[in-house]
Order: C-alpha cells, then sequence, then structure tokens
C-alpha cells in the first residue's frame, strides 16, 4: 500500500471516529467550546488479527492527527 493511501485511510478513520464520537453531543450550557469529546478505544496493542485491536502506531499517528486538527488529548486520568 503506497504511503499516501495508508495516511488517507488513517484521516478517513480518525474523521470517521470522531464524527461518530461526536454526533449530538452538545453543550448543555450553549458554551460549545467546553464540550467534551471522548475517543474510546477497546484496545490498543500490536497483536493480531482481531477486529477490536488497533495497532500502536495506528494509534500514535491518531493522536497526532488529532493534535494536527487543534484538538487536545488527555488522559482519563486527567478527566
Amino acid at each position: 500500500m503506497r504511503a499516501d493511501r495508508a495516511k488517507q485511510l488513517l484521516k478517513n478513520g480518525v474523521y470517521r471516529a470522531i464524527g461518530e464520537t461526536a454526533s449530538g453531543l452538545v453543550a448543555l450550557d450553549g458554551e460549545a467550546d467546553r464540550t467534551l469529546r471522548v475517543l474510546m478505544y477497546h484496545k490498543v496493542n500490536d497483536l493480531w488479527p482481531n477486529p477490536t485491536t488497533v495497532p500502536t502506531a495506528v494509534f500514535d499517528a491518531q493522536m497526532s492527527l488529532l493534535g494536527e486538527l487543534g484538538y487536545v488529548t488527555v488522559s482519563l486520568d486527567a478527566v
């Protein structure tokens, strides 16, 4: 698979996950900037094949892309 195709597939996956996660979420007080969006992963590891597992390299790439898009990622403990 070409690198640009792999990058596009990764972006599509992140956009889809963000869209599905964020759909229907609105701030109750009308302040959209304060809305918390949660992106959940069932498993992040390099054990394959498992349809609910995201390889660590893909996870790292997705977190980097979210940062590039302006999202601030935090750990569960930070919330």
